[in-house]
């Protein structure tokens, strides 16, 4: 009973570091885009100010009265870009979590669909790889997942939008419990686990769309907002 109570505590501990390893890859992968991105910045900041001096350059040689209209709708074209930038953002992480997550969906209903077959064919050898094959592929899809999700939370946060605990849970299953408990009622446990999680990881894809709808609709808004003011500095420069 202490042996299998300590191979127990390995295998616990075991995933955890599997895990923990992968998180480490993914944050170094995205630490050397970001990297390579930051270099890029000194150019375009150039071009930013050089573009910023004739734009001012334009506006000071018209009369006080355009002048003072048409810099007034250039900072509040200037503030709602700078919001529909950090919109863009979120979009973006959000899109990226919903491909995530969508990966681990794919994978749980591979494995519930081979864990359905193993039980019908009294734990045939194929099917029950296959099974763990799919659980093996939809944890390390997981991971993926829950990163994007953490990124997307973060990014809710920058565009002041009221979050939610975006999480994906699918502890407590895996290969060890058919390594340890190789029979009928074990396969069944584990069907109805992956159940459970291939229903919280669809609430997770549901809640996660409908943040992205709501930021999708308010850059729509803003980008109509842009519009009209252009159209009232063409009217300035018209009139």
């Amino acid at each position: 009973e202490q042996l299998e109570k300590e191979r127990q505590e390995y295998l616990t501990v075991s995933l955890k570091h599997k895990e923990l390893k992968k998180d480490i890859e993914i944050l170094e992968y995205e630490h050397k885009i970001i990297s390579s991105k930051v270099q890029e910045i000194g150019g375009f900041e150039a071009i930013l100010e050089q573009l910023k001096k004739q734009r001012l350059q334009e506006i000071l040689n018209t009369d006080d009265h355009h002048r003072r209209q048409i810099m007034g709708i250039h900072r509040e074209m200037d503030n709602i870009q700078g919001e529909l930038a950090e919109l863009n953002q979120a979009n973006s992480a959000g899109d990226a979590a919903l491909r995530a997550i969508d990966e681990v969906i794919k994978h749980l209903k591979d494995a519930e669909h081979w864990g359905n077959w193993d039980m019908m064919n009294n734990q045939s050898a194929y099917y029950s790889q296959m099974k763990h094959n799919a659980i093996d592929r939809a944890m390390n899809a997981a991971q993926q997942a829950k990163h994007k999700l953490k990124l997307f939370d973060r990014e809710l946060i920058d565009v002041n939008i009221e979050q939610t605990q975006l999480h994906i849970k699918l502890d407590g299953f895996g290969r060890f419990i058919d390594i340890f408990f190789d029979n009928l009622i074990s396969d069944w446990v584990i069907q109805r686990k992956i159940k459970n999680a291939l229903n919280n990881v669809e609430s997770t894809f549901d809640k996660t769309r409908r943040y992205v709808l709501v930021i999708e609709k308010e850059m729509s808004n803003m980008q109509r907002d842009i519009n009209a003011l252009q159209n009232n500095i063409n009217e300035v420069l018209e009139s």
